[in-house]
């Protein structure tokens, strides 16, 4: 079900302070300003505050001062550190995150600030629509962007398809962004989720809204690609030490267990038979487990036919499958591969096939206006990189977690101190 929330006349529209953090990107600042001064909001509940984050050379405003605040920090902080720096300062009521890379649409705070007419919601977002469609990377992005929440209203919660909202596009309320210490500034990537965590554990609702849009500009080279997911694989690891109450659901269907373990000791058996085996194994169980839901149906008097009973097992269990390489690929193909590699190089294919099957499944549902072959491929690598970072940045943790370990046990680090020497030198 959808929440309504009613257009507010202009005279009932809160004050809007717009944090713009910015590091040596003059051109794509310039433009992200021109967009916000073009967005249909009364200009008198607007302000526009850009954060220059130590550029080098300084960002060039001079043509936009009488509209434009701006904040120069000394020392290179961090995006997290810099829209705190401005929030500081902020006179709105509400506090609209945008990125320098991104284009604000006319509607994007008409379109969000009825949002906050109820008191219990904390934050709200909208879309991240690709700024350019021309390259295949952009075409790419436009349905598998972690910036890109979907076209449906959600209420955000934690480990679902919406559990944070991405500081591209990003409105918080004053008090409660205060409240709840503003952005992390030791993390580099991740502080929005780290925030939106934040919101919602103090009892603060967040909502998606499919409007209110901005327009980014995604990264076209495969390399930045890539860096950037190692990047966002990285900040998963350190935001899930922050948050270790917060755990990732492995999701499996009933008799999985049976199926899987019976097809590793098919294929130990006869390699050339792995495949057979283990669908007619997942089919004998599917018929087995629907089997039984339809008596229980009808014991307790429903009407549903085996039919429909096998249906709706059948898609259940598809999704649990989806779901269960979709972690694989995310989280475990890699130490899966190398161990296959070096033991039995026989299920490395195997390993790799279903690392890959979360891609097929989103090009046949996400329907992207590229190729199967540039999709699945595009698919495989972001997820090997995402899962790079995710194995470094827990190993940083635990080197970090091993570090401070010592330090606690061992104040001198090692070194033994000798007495000063008294009297005279």
């Amino acid at each position: 079900m959808e929440k309504i929330f009613p257009t507010l006349p202009e005279e009932l529209l809160p004050f809007v302070s717009v944090v713009v953090p910015t590091r040596n990107r003059q051109d794509v600042l310039v433009s992200c300003v021109e967009s916000l001064l073009d967005v249909d909001y009364p200009a008198d509940k607007l302000e526009i505050i850009v954060v220059d984050d130590a550029s080098d050379p300084p960002v060039a405003l001079e043509g936009y001062r009488r509209r434009v605040k701006s904040i120069r920090l000394d020392e290179n902080r961090g995006p997290g550190a810099a829209r705190n720096e401005a929030a500081k300062l902020a006179r709105g009521e509400i506090i609209a995150f945008i990125d320098d890379d991104c284009l604000a649409g006319r509607g994007w705070l008409k379109d969000l600030v009825p949002c906050f007419q109820y008191r219990d919601v904390a934050a709200a977002g909208g879309m991240v629509e690709p700024a350019g469609l021309t390259r295949l990377l952009e075409k790419y992005e436009r349905c598998q962007s972690p910036l890109s929440m979907g076209k449906v209203q959600r209420k955000a919660a934690k480990n679902t398809a919406v559990s944070y909202l991405p500081a591209c596009n990003l409105l918080v309320r004053k008090d409660l962004f205060a409240a709840a210490g503003g952005f992390d500034p030791a993390l580099q990537v991740g502080e929005d989720v780290d925030l939106c965590w934040r919101l919602l554990e103090k009892g603060g609702q967040i909502y998606y809204i499919p409007g209110g849009a901005v327009y980014h500009r995604h990264r076209a080279g495969l390399l930045p690609f890539l860096k950037r997911r190692y990047d966002y694989g990285r900040s998963e690891a350190l935001l899930r030490k922050k948050h270790p109450q917060d755990k990732k659901k492995h999701v499996c269907f009933p008799g999985s267990g049976f199926v899987l373990a019976a097809a590793l000791a098919w294929f130990l058996a006869g390699a050339t038979a792995a495949l057979a085996a283990l669908s007619g194994l997942a089919v004998l169980n599917l018929f087995l487990q629907s089997f039984c839901r339809f008596k229980g149906i009808r014991r307790a008097g429903g009407a549903l036919g085996f039919g429909g009973v096998l249906k709706a097992a059948a898609r259940s269990q598809g999704a649990a499958v989806y779901l269960c390489s979709r972690r694989f690929a995310r989280y475990r193909s890699i130490p899966a591969l190398a161990a296959s590699l070096l033991v039995f190089p026989g299920l490395a294919p195997f390993f790799l096939a279903f690392h890959m099957l979360p891609g097929f499944v989103d090009f046949v549902l996400k329907k992207p206006g590229l190729n199967l072959f540039c999709f699945v491929f595009y698919h495989t690598l972001e997820d090997f990189a995402y899962q790079a970072g995710v194995i470094a940045g827990i190993n940083i943790s635990k080197l970090s977690n091993n570090i401070k370990k010592f330090q606690k046990e061992d104040p001198g680090n090692g070194i033994e101190r000798t007495q000063p020497v008294k009297g005279p030198h």
